[in-house]
């Protein structure tokens, strides 16, 4: 996540990254990596990332 207003993101190592892009927070792309999607909870609610449950469990 970045509070980032403009600009195009380029993939600077294609090894290791297929793409960049821009997303709504409240839509971002799916499937998420687990952690990934906890990082977009705890920004939409407030909480603290490590308080967030395992959403598998």
């Amino acid at each position: 996540m970045a509070d980032w207003k403009k600009g195009d993101p380029s993939v600077l190592e294609p090894e290791k990254c297929e793409s960049w892009g821009w997303y709504d927070a409240n839509r971002p792309p799916e499937p998420l990596f687990e952690m990934a999607a906890l990082a977009f909870e705890a920004q939409r609610t407030g909480q603290k990332y490590f308080d967030i449950p395992d959403r598998k469990t």
